[in-house]
C-alpha cells in the first residue's frame, strides 16, 4: 500500500488483536492486586523467589564472587535481593558446592 500513513495502518486481523489486546488491558486496570491480602502474595512470592547458592567449592575466608555463587529457586536461605551486599566479603567456614548460603557463613 502507499501513503503516508500506511505503515502505521492494521490489516483487519492485527486490528482485531489490537483491539482485543485493549480489553485485556482495560480488565487488568480496573482489577488492581489487593495489597491489603500480603499473606496471599507472600505465599506467592516464595514460588518465584530466588535465594543465593554456592557454585564451587568456597574455602574458609575466601571471598564471595560472581564465580563462586548464584541464585537458585531454592525456597530457604538469603534471599537473592542480597547478593551484591554479600559479593567481596568472607567465608567464616568451608563451604561445599551447591550448598544453600546462610548468614551464619558470612564475615
Amino acid at each position: 500500500m502507499y501513503g503516508s500513513d500506511a505503515k502505521y495502518s492494521f490489516e483487519p486481523r492485527d486490528f482485531k488483536l489490537y483491539c482485543t489486546e485493549i480489553r485485556n488491558i482495560s480488565e487488568i486496570i480496573q482489577s488492581p492486586v489487593d495489597k491489603n491480602n500480603l499473606k496471599k502474595l507472600r505465599e506467592t512470592k516464595k514460588i518465584y523467589e530466588k535465594f543465593i547458592v554456592t557454585k564451587k567449592k568456597i574455602l574458609k575466608n575466601q571471598k564471595f564472587t560472581s564465580e563462586n555463587i548464584t541464585t537458585k529457586k531454592t525456597g530457604k536461605g538469603i534471599s537473592a535481593n542480597y547478593f551484591y551486599k554479600i559479593i567481596n566479603k568472607r567465608s567464616n567456614s568451608n563451604i561445599k558446592a551447591n550448598s544453600i548460603l546462610k548468614w551464619g557463613q558470612i564475615l
